[in-house]
């Protein structure tokens, strides 16, 4: 009994630390991504990528020169 107390406990205190290391965010560029000089525009926006299937998914776009 005193060993299966033990394991839940373990499995208590792994399952805290992985709930504590998915929730902690990653800061990222505090930059604004606007005016770099390898992209044709100065900003991104939004576009329609049509795939070859013809299904048409929506993301943010701008070409690389």
């Amino acid at each position: 009994m005193k060993q299966s107390g033990n394991m839940s406990i373990r499995k208590i205190i792994i399952y805290v630390l992985l709930l504590f290391c998915i929730s902690i965010q990653a800061s990222g560029q505090n930059k604004p991504v606007e005016n770099l000089p390898q992209f044709l525009f100065p900003h991104f926006d939004t576009a329609v990528i049509i795939m070859k299937t013809g299904t048409r998914v929506n993301a943010v776009m701008n070409y690389n020169t």
